[in-house]
């Protein structure tokens, strides 16, 4: 729960010291993949999530690229975005273990904004969101994240909790970098280190 030893990362936090990291949302702890697919479907489209290759929805998505763009501004696919089995949990636990900021950016509308605010305060996490491009943060001594070109300007920066998806398969690990199956298995191995 608490550690010992001294970081300039972390903070001083009633005599002890307390690791502080970075939560991304969406495919770390959201399955907004499963949500988009969810929403096409109920407009008739069919969208494959497996077959996404790149962040940016290239690959064998089974539609228009452009559809997916579209219906991120959908109030249906955040407001119907679940979490990945186990998260509720994990998130506890690790909340035990660090201060736990939030790290995700959304789209510019009002309503993604206020239910992801919302999400932040119901999680019980700090921070704020971003729009647009995340910046690099110093300071944190971890990140859970997915995305591959967020993964790699933190490579050699701070421990990289990478949740593994189709999309980001080409990021190799190491200097920092582990890879993991879901958000269960990276706040496993993160709280161990303690």
């Amino acid at each position: 729960m608490w550690t010992v030893y001294k970081s300039y990362k972390n903070f001083y936090f009633w005599g002890v010291f307390m690791r502080r990291v970075l939560l991304d949302f969406d495919g770390v702890i959201v399955d907004m993949l499963g949500s988009l697919q969810h929403t096409l479907s109920e407009e008739g489209i069919s969208f494959n999530p497996e077959g996404v290759e790149t962040y940016d929805f290239h690959g064998s998505i089974g539609c228009d690229r452009q559809k997916v763009y579209d219906c991120l501004n959908h109030r249906a696919v955040y407001a119907g975005a679940q979490f990945y089995n186990g998260v509720e949990d994990s998130l506890e636990k690790l909340k035990n273990h660090a201060e736990v900021y939030c790290y995700s950016s959304v789209v510019p509308n009002p309503f993604v904004m206020l239910v992801r605010q919302h999400l932040i305060k119901d999680i019980g996490i700090k921070g704020d969101l971003y729009v647009g491009e995340k910046p690099v943060l110093d300071g944190y001594d971890a990140l859970f994240e997915d995305c591959p070109e967020v993964v790699e300007r933190y490579r050699g920066r701070t421990d990289v909790y990478l949740i593994d998806h189709t999309y980001n398969k080409n990021v190799q690990t190491g200097n920092g970098i582990e890879r993991f199956s879901t958000f269960v298995e990276a706040v496993e191995s993160f709280c161990s280190k303690s």
